[in-house]
């Protein structure tokens, strides 16, 4: 309603309408004596208080929320909430699941690798014992065959040209 009054009286006289180009207000009829101009005749509009602009918005809102809650299949505010809610800790309880399982795995994970490591460090010394390595020196043949195990060399190999090197171990 004032934006159709605001288009029919204010409009144009910005715009330089109706006024000779001069923004000035639109030339108005020549009323009879006892009657007021047309203007006055028109029918006012309407005014409001922020009270009923604040009461509109606040209906509007209510409507529109219903609306959208039905759409939605509930009939309150309080059933999307209670479902948003119960929703929410169910993906919780399957994130802590989830992150229980992911825990467990990480955990086992590195037991299989201790165990892969230990089970590789016994291969070894097993391998330095039977090359004839007397027993108080297979630490020492084990990480210094370990440490020289380059350029694709497997353990026995670089077994094998320690004992060439040293053959008093």
């Amino acid at each position: 309603m004032f934006t159709d009054l605001f288009k029919t009286r204010f409009l144009p006289m910005m715009e330089g309408e109706g006024g000779g180009g001069t923004g000035a207000m639109p030339p108005t009829e020549p009323s009879a004596p006892n009657e007021p101009p047309a203007e006055l005749n028109a029918e006012q509009p309407k005014s409001f208080t922020q009270e009923d602009l604040n009461r509109i918005a606040a209906n509007e809102k209510r409507q529109g929320m219903s609306s959208i809650l039905r759409t939605l299949g509930f009939e309150k505010e309080e059933d999307a909430k209670a479902f948003v809610e119960k929703y929410k800790e169910l993906e919780d309880s399957k994130k802590d699941d989830l992150a229980k399982a992911q825990e467990t795995l990480e955990t086992e994970k590195k037991a299989k690798e201790e165990a892969e490591k230990k089970a590789e460090l016994l291969n070894r010394k097993f391998k330095v014992v039977a090359a004839g390595v007397s027993a108080d020196k297979v630490d020492d043949i084990v990480i210094l065959a370990t440490a020289k195990m380059m350029d694709g060399k497997t353990f026995e190999d670089v077994l094998e040209d320690l004992k060439k090197a040293y053959p008093s171990f």
